[in-house]
């Protein structure tokens, strides 16, 4: 199944530290790239295009256990209906990350979660054969 279908569980492995947000001002990263996965179960469109997924955690450091993961689309002309390997930011936390227009949805800024903790960064997304 491709990465933009609901039900399908995708693997997500950070590309670099990631930075764990615990309130306003306060945060960390760490080294940890040890993968995630979650099971999607909302599909993100703006202007009728395919921007993101998102879905709750199904597996992982007991960091992500609990949290909604929300990815975007990282690559110009990504085509997550389809694809099954691709690059994507994300933003795992309590809900759906929600758009912020001030940005690009490529911009890390260009998507907020409400609450704390937030745990953000890139990496690499596979969907489960």
């Amino acid at each position: 199944m491709p990465i933009a279908a609901i039900g399908v569980v995708l693997k997500v492995t950070p590309g670099d530290d990631i930075q764990i947000v615990r309130g306003e001002g306060d945060y960390e990263l760490v080294d940890d790239r040890s993968p995630f996965s979650l099971k999607v179960s909302e599909l993100l469109y703006e202007g009728g295009i395919l921007i993101g997924v998102a879905g709750p955690v199904v597996d992982g450091h007991p960091r992500y256990r609990g949290l909604v993961a929300t990815l975007m689309t990282r690559i110009d002309g990504s085509h997550w209906e389809t694809d099954m390997h691709s690059a994507a930011g994300f933003k795992v936390g309590s809900s759906v990350a929600r758009r912020v227009t001030e940005f690009s949805h490529f911009h890390p800024e260009g998507v907020a979660i409400d609450g704390y903790p937030v745990i953000i960064r890139y990496g690499s997304v596979d969907a489960e054969a």
